[in-house]
């Protein structure tokens, strides 16, 4: 529960390979604050997200009737199971090119969809 109720986090940059399980979130119980979230292949640039089972929740999943934008890094080749999952009106962007997001076998994109405008994303 290191970051347990802190209303103050609003954003995450947070690798698609972190895993969070425990009870509520694990680290993030409470934070229903989270707006935006930067998902990045991770330390080893494996790229494969962490697939959430029954009773796993996202570090941001609390925060999912504020309409969370996720951005996520060219080179995840696989979104973990459940991990957009109770999310209401979320926006995705895509660091890569479009045709880079397309190369991604659907099978690996747990259902979500990029618009073509929303790739090349940069802040």
């Amino acid at each position: 529960y290191a970051f347990s109720a802190c209303s103050g986090i609003t954003e995450l940059t947070i690798p698609i390979t972190i895993d969070s399980r425990g009870t509520e979130t694990g680290g993030f119980n409470q934070v229903n604050n989270i707006t935006k979230v930067r998902l990045t292949t991770g330390k080893n640039g494996s790229g494969e997200g962490f697939d959430y089972g029954n009773g796993y929740y996202t570090p941001w999943y609390q925060a999912r009737s504020k309409g969370v934008i996720f951005i996520m890094e060219n080179g995840i080749t696989k979104i973990g199971t459940n991990t957009f999952s109770g999310q209401s009106n979320p926006t995705y962007y895509y660091t890569g090119t479009y045709a880079q997001w397309s190369a991604i076998p659907e099978q690996n994109k747990s259902g979500i969809t990029v618009p073509e405008g929303n790739c090349n994303y940069r802040e």
